[in-house]
């Protein structure tokens, strides 16, 4: 492989590398030759390439790269190639990377998306420091830049399929090189954050094989949510006979050795036919495609009994980023079924697509190049499949073990106000939306205020000159700091948008509005630094729930909360609930895992004002075991995701 070293500048849409080096004339001529074919072959066999990209522009791509061959390593050249054929804006037209042809070099880190950012979910142990943490920047370029910077080589028809994929090529080190995200590949240096805020810097060294011996949460010490089970079978299900669930989960459309899809249809439409079935879940996440025609036995099935899914069985399909090609059709399918719900995340896949993948393998350096062969259309569509239900995924979620989509379908989304000169959220899940009597935490510029802590029960509406009103009526302060002021809602404050003002010496510091719900139930934490959030949870025996000290199935355990919403009897704003139980007037769930959780009491704490209790069985369920995710729901609203461990 050469390995030039050389300076970078740009030129039509590919890298160029112009410095003096020894001429390889013999080398040049062969990439030169393998690039000929690409510009020759890839028009002629994909059904439509010029349909997004001009003949021109492409024309001046491989003109450009041509002439840069002699300054460029053999990675550059892939690179340059790849940059050339994601010009075609089809997510099934590309060079993948990397290519066995030309190893590849990676730094010993996995990342993924989330909603909030890109995270550390495995790295190798001598850099378990960045296990968890949010990547800031890499190299010289924000994490932003060095996204944009490998998203130019990548086949993409929208913004979710880059987001599915870039996690890989971002630790792509001969790639980050090729594309100036680094000066050299052989290490690159990333900042990170923590969760506390603060940021540290590692200089990652690459190698053709790293290895990733640690993973956050860690699949051997607890509870692994069930789209992530079971991930090298095609296709697999699971009934639950405690909640009635009917699990799918469809991984690859392919028929799987020993068992052909047909064949397992038949079992998951026995155990449908056999079983009391409350709610099917087809789970199509991570789908990347195969055949489309594979599905056709299941939904036949399940459209033979349309009756049943119209009246007593609800049937959810669960779609993402992931989901693209012949999986994007089946979820595509399954909703044109007329009775199935669609949660998760829009698709990578755009339902009008390019499709019918087939590979041309270049002759010389034998670097394969997919193309399409086929159009697919589909009536008045978006460039992705969008859930009916949106269920985002947090990095909080992941942590904790938590799947916010299986909590998606007993929820609707809440709509959040955007803040400008305070940020309200609730005080435990940290979510954008309170409920009357809950624990509040405003964040804002309240530059001269002094810190200052309640000192006794009932908490005081005055504290160091500070008064917050909401809707005009004085909040009870828990704490008071510049730039956080920890509040309770009035009881009397209605649902929806109410004001809030934040006054100090009677002047006023800052005013904005913030988001209320008759119910908004958030579960604290403890250990703000821990990943995993665990909750602040007391076992049987009262004390706090952890890896050494652990819950047994069957024991009652004490969830401390806010949120609740009204109680009976009501407690005075600012006041504990006192010597009489004062119970949540909605009715309250709660689920381990993916098993309900019976609740013993709902409601106010008898010391802590504002603070919601509740005691709950752990289920006495094989399954419930290990580190736990916990959350508790009212009606359809769900709380966050703590963790407990269950011996």
């Amino acid at each position: 492989m050469n390995a030039r070293r050389v300076a970078l500048r740009c030129c039509t849409s590919i890298l160029v590398f112009p410095v003096l080096l020894a001429a390889d004339t013999a080398r040049d001529t062969l990439w030169r030759q393998d690039l000929n074919t690409l510009a020759v072959q890839l028009p002629a066999r994909h059904i439509n390439f010029f349909a997004n990209v001009s003949r021109a522009e492409f024309n001046a791509a491989v003109s450009a790269l041509d002439a840069a061959i002699p300054t460029l390593t053999d990675y550059e050249v892939v690179t340059g190639m790849a940059r050339m054929v994601a010009l075609a804006r089809d997510a099934h037209t590309n060079i993948n990377l990397p290519q066995a042809a030309v190893p590849t070099r990676r730094v010993p880190l996995r990342l993924t998306w989330f909603q909030d950012g890109l995270f550390v979910t495995a790295a190798s142990a001598e850099f378990a420091k960045a296990l968890g943490a949010r990547v800031v920047s890499i190299g010289g370029m924000t994490t932003e830049q060095a996204y944009q910077a490998v998203s130019a080589v990548i086949g993409h028809e929208n913004d979710a399929w880059l987001r599915y994929l870039t996690p890989s090529y971002l630790v792509n080190a001969d790639l980050l090189k090729a594309l100036q995200v680094i000066p050299d590949g052989s290490v690159a240096r990333f900042v990170f954050g923590d969760l506390t805020g603060a940021r540290f810097e590692l200089d990652l060294p690459s190698s053709y094989t790293p290895t990733l011996t640690l993973a956050a949460p860690d699949p051997s010490t607890g509870f692994t949510p069930l789209h992530r089970r079971n991930q090298s079978q095609f296709y697999w299900f699971s009934y639950f006979p405690t909640t009635g669930l009917l699990y799918l989960k469809y991984n690859v459309c392919r028929d799987m050795t020993g068992q052909s899809f047909a064949q397992f249809t038949q079992q998951v439409l026995a155990a449908l036919d056999s079983n009391p079935v409350n709610l099917f879940i087809a789970d199509i996440r991570g789908n990347t495609g195969g055949d489309s025609s594979v599905i056709n036995p299941l939904l036949t099935g399940l459209n033979q009994r349309a009756s049943r899914f119209r009246s007593s069985t609800r049937l959810d399909v669960f779609i993402d980023e992931g989901t693209i090609s012949s999986g994007l059709m089946a979820a595509e399918a399954l909703r044109d079924l007329g009775f199935a719900t669609l949660y998760g995340a829009p698709t990578g896949g755009s339902p009008n697509h390019f499709g019918n993948i087939s590979t041309l393998t270049l002759p010389n350096f034998q670097v394969s190049v997919n193309y399409s062969t086929r159009r697919f259309t589909y009536p008045l569509a978006t460039d992705s499949l969008l859930p009916d239900v949106p269920a985002p995924v947090r990095s909080a979620d992941y942590f904790a073990r938590f799947d916010p989509v299986i909590a998606s379908v007993v929820t609707s989304p809440i709509e959040r106000i955007a803040p400008v000169k305070i940020a309200v959220l609730n005080a435990a899940s940290f979510e954008a939306t309170v409920s009357p009597g809950a624990l509040a935490s405003a964040f804002g510029d309240f530059s001269g205020v002094a810190s200052a802590d309640a000192s006794a029960v009932p908490y005081s509406k005055s504290l160091g000159g500070v008064e917050v009103l909401v809707n005009g009526i004085r909040a009870p302060l828990l704490a008071v700091r510049a730039s956080q002021i920890n509040f309770q809602v009035p009881r009397a404050t209605p649902p929806g948008p109410a004001e809030i003002r934040v006054l100090h010496n009677g002047a006023e510091l800052a005013r904005d509005n913030m988001n209320v719900a008759n119910a908004a139930p958030g579960i604290f934490i403890i250990g703000a630094a821990d990943i995993s959030r665990p909750g602040a949870v007391l076992n049987q025996d009262f004390r706090v729930n952890g890896e050494t000290l652990r819950a047994r199935r069957g024991d009652v355990i004490q969830i401390f909360a806010t949120g609740q919403g009204p109680t009976d009897p009501a407690a005075e704003d600012g006041a504990a609930g006192g010597s009489v139980l004062s119970h949540s007037t909605i009715e309250t769930h709660g689920v381990l895992g993916v098993e309900p959780a019976e609740i013993i009491f709902s409601g106010l704490s008898p010391l802590f004002p504002g603070v919601w209790q509740v005691n709950l069985r752990v289920p006495d369920q094989p399954s419930v075991a290990g580190q736990m995710p916990l959350f508790l729901y009212q009606g359809n609203t769900v709380s966050n995701a703590v963790t407990v461990w269950i011996e």
